[in-house]
């Protein structure tokens, strides 16, 4: 279904009990709402500019006006709970992307069951916004899912700024079968950092040791929050003898994060065969000189570059 008109104040009803592909792309008016296809195995959607499903005043939830076109009989003309993503949650190949505004996906996963079949999954910005909880509530509700892959544009400030603003889950897990995440950008900016972040830190939560790690290189994602990943590597590769550290320059809110969040709360205990940590940078700056004061604690040799 591609560029079709559907009503801006009326949902329509799709049901397509047999269909194994699902292809709706660029369609105008109100979503329509979507039956569940039990035989779904691949599905791409993509809801533009030109879906009418946003609210005037940027909000993911019900702005309570009654001029606001996109919030203003979100439901009519049927009381019911999931739109959309509902009739998706067979699918094993799913691809959502969405303009950052339309706030379809993110109030359908209140009320949307588990999708226990899917192993590849695309989403697009509109996962950023608020507070990554998109992107938790799938790591929670897929199961199988093998591959992510997060394609990252630029997201409007005021979307930016809704970070904790709209949090309907209290617990964080990833998917255990989880090989792959893949994030697509033009720019590594603010979004990607913290979409880094929320992925590494989470993983790191449930990874076992590298028991047999000898040698490792990492780049700027390890720094932010109060470099809990390092601490995480330092603690957790007890062979580790080689280190490098590839900085370049960060957001100013990356490096005024030292000491405003800590996940683990034991001790530091550093790998026992570190021998030399070799960081690479231009200059040195706050972030670099924190990571001296943790390496020089506990009695480790570093390596700077020469000016």
């Amino acid at each position: 279904m591609t560029y079709c008109l559907f009503y801006s104040n009326y949902r329509m009803l799709l049901d397509f009990p047999n269909l194994v592909s699902f292809y709706f792309y660029k369609n105008l008016g109100k979503t329509p709402l979507l039956e569940t296809m039990p035989l779904l195995e691949i599905a791409t959607v993509r809801l533009d500019y030109y879906c009418d499903d946003k609210c005037t005043y940027g909000r993911y939830d019900d702005c309570g006006d009654a001029e606001c076109k996109g919030c203003h009989d979100y439901y009519a003309p049927d009381d019911y709970d999931c739109v959309f993503l509902e009739g998706l949650t067979e699918a094993t190949d799913l691809e959502l992307l969405a303009y950052s505004e339309v706030y379809l996906f993110n109030r359908d996963l209140k009320w949307c069951p588990t999708f226990s079949k899917l192993k590849i999954l695309i989403l697009s910005s509109w996962f950023v916004a608020p507070d990554l909880s998109a992107l938790t509530w799938f790591l929670q509700h897929a199961p199988l899912l093998e591959r992510l892959t997060l394609k990252l544009s630029k997201v409007p400030n005021n979307l930016v700024e809704t970070d904790g603003s709209y949090n309907p889950l209290e617990q964080s897990a990833a998917s255990s079968h989880l090989e792959v995440v893949e994030i697509k950008c033009k720019y590594v900016d603010e979004i990607v950092l913290k979409v880094l972040k929320y992925v590494f830190n989470r993983d790191l939560e449930w990874c076992p040791p590298f028991s047999k790690l000898k040698t490792l290189v990492l780049k700027a994602w390890f720094v932010a929050p109060n470099f809990s990943p390092l601490l995480w590597f330092l603690q957790h590769a007890p062979l580790l003898e080689k280190l490098t550290l590839v900085l370049s320059k960060l957001p100013k809110y990356i490096s005024n994060t030292y000491g405003s969040y800590s996940p683990w709360e034991q001790s530091f205990v550093p790998a026992r065969h570190l021998q030399v940590v070799e960081i690479e940078c231009k200059d040195v700056d706050g972030t670099i000189r924190n990571i001296l004061k943790i390496l020089n604690a506990s009695g480790v040799s570093v390596v700077l570059p020469r000016n």
